[in-house]
């Protein structure tokens, strides 16, 4: 007979190359019964019901309000908060099955799985006018692939794979990072460098270290304004309109819309949250609610008027739970990587790594929330918010272990 050990590490594969071959539904399902069949087993522990709790907080707030919005629409969005959830809770129960070497390696042989499939489907020597029409053609990497080229570059000496094997799978991941001409990709690569690689914790050098790494990153974003090309049909192009697109500003052209629909889209959704009173700031508009689009934009066959969800997730957090969910969003996100980069414990190369990764995913988090949905993301961000959940506890259990055995 299959052991659960076995039966949620398939689960895991199985969710993971569904994030990205498969409807969102589908990777909802198995997250939920690879979290159902460990609290079947395990139970719903104190310090599991704690870590959970302030992302659950969110649904709480939304529900407050959502009286007053439609039955179907707070339906989906009750889904839609619950999604990151389930798979963050997932992850965390993982860690009672499947040890932390295991895990880096199935998240890198799925990395590999899902890079192999991209470049199947990529085309070639195909002629593109512009990086969004390659886009539509070839779509875009999943994020597995740059999760795993980090862990790789950061652990090259016989950790997880044998030299040649590590270097092979770095070549493959490095070139499907460049031909996904990922904005993103770029924006997860340089946080995962900046918070996860050990180089910032605090010590008597913290200030120092935090100040040249500014001075770096404002030298990156200065060389990408000082682009001398606004063409959004270049890579370089799309760079140097990255902080328009998501400015949240008006505007008033079908081609200006399109050119900045993030902006646009989060703007109209300023205006509805500007629409409530004292209490609906605090608390939101609850969940379920919508904003205008300003007009009709008709999609195959369904013509739609207002905006659900954002890519810039925080007006979604803002309007449906209020400026307390935003605070408790940030706040739970913040709190995990002080914890981390504070943590000077020292019990080896998996503690280490997992505590550096502790520190760079919840900023991975924060900052995509406002570009691609991030933490509400349905799930393309899976492997970072399964990462988290994950990560937390096996740092809990390694943490245990070792008070364990120095007591006996």
């Amino acid at each position: 007979m299959i052991s659960i050990n076995k039966i949620e590490y398939y689960l895991f594969f199985f969710a993971g190359l569904s994030s990205y071959l498969l409807p969102f539904e589908a990777t909802f399902v198995i997250a939920f019964l690879g979290l159902f069949i460990a609290i079947s087993n395990v139970g719903f522990k104190k310090h599991q019901r704690k870590k959970m709790l302030l992302p659950f907080l969110l649904i709480v707030l939304g529900l407050i309000n959502a009286h007053e919005n439609k039955s179907y629409t707070v339906i989906k969005d009750i889904f839609y908060f619950l999604n990151p959830l389930m798979i963050f809770g997932f992850g965390y129960v993982l860690a009672y099955y499947v040890n932390f070497k295991k895990i880096l390696k199935a998240i890198c042989l799925i990395g590999i799985i899902l890079a192999l499939v991209y470049l199947s489907n990529y085309h070639f020597g195909a002629s593109y006018a512009s990086v969004s029409e390659l886009k539509e053609d070839d779509g875009v990497a999943s994020y597995f692939v740059i999760l795993s080229l980090f862990l790789l570059l950061t652990n090259k000496k016989d950790f997880l794979f044998k030299r040649k094997v590590t270097w092979s799978l770095i070549a493959i991941f490095s070139i499907v990072s460049v031909l996904t001409l990922s904005r993103t990709f770029l924006l997860i690569f340089i946080i995962l460098m900046t918070f996860s690689t050990g180089k910032l914790n605090f010590d008597k050098f913290f200030v120092l270290k935090f100040l040249v790494i500014f001075v770096l990153i404002g030298g990156f974003v200065v060389a990408i304004l000082s682009i001398d090309t606004t063409d959004r049909n270049s890579f370089a192009g799309k760079l140097r309109t990255s902080f328009d697109e998501i400015t949240i500003s008006n505007h008033t052209t079908k081609a200006e819309i399109h050119n900045n629909w993030r902006g646009y889209e989060a703007y109209r959704g300023w205006l509805q949250i500007k629409k409530g009173n004292t209490f609906d700031l605090l608390v939101g508009q609850g969940l379920g609610q919508t904003a205008s689009l300003g007009f009709s934009m008709k999609l195959g066959d369904t013509v739609f008027t207002d905006i659900p969800k954002f890519h810039n997730a925080y007006i979604s957090i803002i309007l449906k739970t209020g400026f307390l969910g935003l605070l408790i969003f940030v706040v739970y996100f913040l709190r995990v990587t002080f914890v981390n980069l504070k943590d000077k414990i020292l019990l080896g190369k998996e503690y280490i790594l997992c505590k550096n990764l502790l520190a760079g995913i919840p900023i991975v988090l924060i900052f995509t929330t406002m570009v691609i949905g991030g933490w509400l993301n349905h799930t393309s961000m899976f492997p970072f918010i399964f990462s988290l959940g994950y990560f937390l506890n096996s740092k809990r259990l390694m943490l245990n272990y070792h008070y364990a055995k120095i007591s006996n």
